[in-house]
């Protein structure tokens, strides 16, 4: 850089030309006079008065040569003095340009956060006179992490940070002020005004994006100068820097939701499979094993159709951060599937994986909170081992998944028990028994499945529109479900008869009321499910069973249920009667309104009829193009 002194050494030069120049024409001028008029009193012809007056002529000449030769002179000193100002004014914005080109090159091609540090950290130390530097992530009042002149140092990793514990303090002091903070030499003392010119000093430098301050860069000169160019240009770096660093980071977060399920925070099905693409062309170039896992949450449907999507959710979230827990370090876990986990441990034998396996199922039988205090989590298991199950992708994934399948048949046949604490903690495993056995039933008929399903919808609407709590919303659902339970007590050919059916039949259809009350057990609000169940087929005249009851005597939630239960049965197809459309059947409910059914119930139920009408009419109609 063009220093001051070096503007200044021209114009002493030209001033002590031009004085020596003015005098030597001046004693030469007097000389000429003097001699002159010492010689005129000998010329007769010239007098001495002529040769005062020449000799006067020739002094005025003289000096106004001298003053004309100074104002020149002057305006050529200003002439250059502004030229040289505009060419180190020039040569310091092309500094600031370089400079500005050269970070823009280091941080472009670095997506990561501790990789735009690295690059500001060796950028500072090779371009901008610093001896040693570092980048101080700051998060509130902590340190993440700080990047020394070429070594991350992350806490809780064994490594120590800088002895030097004030310099964590005055990063901070520039983050909270968003100002560079200056240390001249060893004095400690914080000051916010340029050193002296040749006292060197260490500078916290804001590194800035807008408003937020992502991180601040501590730079040691040791015994170096800045000139005003470097100070100048200081603070549009920092500023660059800071942009980099934060668009690095949200790249990061980004890169990290699209790889990530949402609900459990586990690594989704995308990420799986390329990670696992990845670790297999390692492992093959290795000779390693790598182990794949499928871990498959036993019912899972039950527990959305018992409990809610909410209590699913949470069981979702327990199964994949137990897992994380257990292969922390080791492996990765992914969500590969609704219910469905995926895990692979590079490195690991089939022992391994079939321990892991055994560790967690056993965690969860003995060790995890109950599902709403009262349900325990079951898991089936299947893995497979690279090379010796499969050499790709595919296969290893296929020969898992094989496993999975013969696991979970195996579960299905063994019998359902009681948690392992002596507590009598409940399975899932009793509703899913349920569950089959109203899947058995439909199988018979073709019909008891969709039914419930159906029901259940109605009855929900209905619930809502009444205004229940949602303790009677659960246990209508529940009710809805499993109302026909009591039909796998029923011969096939009674269940399927297309016509009329005799007194003994009829005895034995009604007979399902008491075995679904025998088979609805250890599912929440079991007695007033049962409840529901066995008064649904009471009438409001009272010529229902099994008990009889009239009127408001009929439990205020079989009565709801009922009329969702009427009308997702006419609106289905039966073996003995054909489905009505839902004006039809809406018409049927109010012809039945004061015998069989609850009038106030089938009125609230109308608006429930005109929703699903509007929206089956909705479906119908085709969008436009």
């Amino acid at each position: 850089m063009m220093q001051a002194t070096e503007v200044q050494r021209p114009r002493r030069t030209r001033w002590l030309r031009t004085i020596l120049l003015s005098t030597g024409v001046i004693l030469a001028s007097g000389l000429s006079f003097a001699i002159g008029y010492l010689v005129a009193g000998d010329v007769l012809f010239v007098s001495r008065d002529v040769v005062v007056g020449f000799g006067g002529v020739g002094a005025l000449l003289v000096a106004f040569q001298l003053l004309i030769q100074i104002a020149v002179l002057s305006r050529a000193e200003r002439t250059e003095t502004d030229a040289l100002v505009c060419a180190r004014a020039l040569d310091d914005r092309n500094e600031q340009l370089r400079l500005t080109g050269l970070l823009t090159d280091a941080l472009g091609g670095e997506c990561g956060a501790r990789q735009v540090a690295a690059a500001a950290v060796e950028f500072t130390t090779g371009h901008l006179g610093s001896e040693n530097a570092t980048f101080w992530r700051l998060d509130g009042d902590g340190l993440p992490f700080a990047y020394l002149s070429g070594e991350t140092v992350d806490p809780g990793s064994g490594k120590s940070l800088p002895e030097d514990r004030e310099s964590a303090a005055l990063a901070r002091k520039a983050a909270r002020g968003g100002e560079p903070v200056i240390v001249i030499g060893s004095s400690g003392q914080p000051s916010r005004e340029r050193p002296a010119h040749d006292s060197p000093f260490t500078l916290f430098l804001p590194l800035l994006a807008k408003e937020d301050v992502e991180g601040v860069l501590e730079i040691e000169t040791g015994g170096g100068v800045w000139d005003a160019c470097q100070w100048d240009i200081v603070g549009g770096l920092g500023r660059q820097m800071g942009v980099a660093f934060k668009r690095a980071r949200q790249y990061e977060e980004m890169q990290k939701r699209a790889d990530i399920d949402f609900v459990t925070g586990a690594y989704n099905y995308r990420f799986m499979q390329s990670y696992l693409h990845r670790v297999i062309s390692a492992a093959g170039k290795r000779d390693r094993e790598v182990a794949v896992l499928f871990l498959d949450i036993d019912n899972f449907k039950a527990f959305n159709d018992t409990l809610g999507h909410g209590a699913g959710d949470r069981v979702l979230q327990t199964v994949a951060g137990q897992l994380r827990l257990m292969t922390e370090r080791v492996g990765i876990v992914g969500r590969s599937g609704g219910d469905e986990f995926m895990v692979v441990l590079p490195g690991h034998t089939e022992l391994q994986a079939r321990a892991l396996i055994e560790a967690f199922q056993d965690w969860l039988s003995v060790s995890a909170p109950p599902v709403s205090g009262m349900f325990r989590v079951r898991v089936s298991g299947g893995y497979a081992v690279f090379p010796h199950d499969a050499d790709n992708r595919q296969g290893l994934l296929g020969a898992a998944d094989a496993r999975l399948y013969q696991a979970k048949n195996q579960n299905k046949s063994r019998p359902t028990t009681r948690g392992g604490n002596g507590q009598g903690e409940r399975t899932i495993g009793v509703y899913g028994l349920l569950d089959r056995i109203v899947d058995e039933v439909d199988r018979r008929d073709n019909y008891t499945r969709v039914h419930s399903e159906k029901t259940a919808e109605y009855v929900a609407a209905l619930a809502q529109r009444l205004d229940l709590s949602p303790s009677a919303h659960r246990v209508l659902r529940l009710a809805a479900l499993l109302h026909d339970v009591g039909k796998v007590g029923v011969p096939g050919h009674i269940l399927c008869k297309p016509g009329v059916l005799d007194a003994g039949e009829l005895a034995i259809v009604r007979h399902q009321i008491e075995i679904a009350s025998q088979l609805i057990v250890d599912v929440p609000n079991s007695d007033e499910v049962r409840q529901v169940v066995r008064h649904l087929r009471e009438r409001w005249d009272g010529t229902g069973y099994p008990d009889g009851l009239a009127g408001d005597d009929v439990p205020y939630l079989s009565r709801v249920l009922a009329v969702a239960d009427a009308y997702a049965a006419i609106t289905l197809d039966r073996p003995y009667k054909a489905a009505l459309s839902g004006e039809d059947a809406y018409e049927e409910l109010v012809r039945s309104s004061g015998t069989q059914l609850d009038s106030d119930m089938v009125a609230v139920f109308a608006a429930v009829v005109k929703t699903d009408q509007t929206q089956a009419e909705s479906e119908a109609v085709p969008s436009a193009t």
